[in-house]
């Protein structure tokens, strides 16, 4: 994610292809495993600030709580094992919500 954010800043959020869901379908998968053993939900919380810190560099902003509420639902909507998101769809939905972010007076 570092990588992908340092070459496209916060579009590198977004998987461009099958190789890229991997990694967050990975992270979402422990996520569940972490609502049932808090040593692996203390792993994923840390996976998450570390998100955090890295999506606030490349929006280079501090406060990015809203995004990264978008970023995961957007994330789980790819992951979708019955219907999944299509990639180009919620790579816009993304490129509006880090826009609209970015607006004077954004919520």
């Amino acid at each position: 994610m570092r990588d992908r954010s340092g070459a496209r800043g916060a579009a590198g959020f977004m998987p461009c292809g099958g190789n890229e869901v991997l990694p967050i379908r990975t992270l979402l998968a422990f996520e569940e495993i972490g609502r049932s053993d808090d040593s692996v939900a203390e792993q994923v919380a840390e996976a998450w600030r570390e998100l955090h810190l890295i999506l606030g560099h490349a929006m280079r902003r501090p406060d990015v709580v809203r995004e990264a509420v978008i970023l995961r639902g957007l994330w789980v909507s790819i992951c979708d094992g019955h219907a999944p998101m299509d990639l180009d769809k919620a790579s816009r939905i993304w490129v509006d919500a880090v826009e609209s972010g970015n607006q004077p007076g954004s919520v």
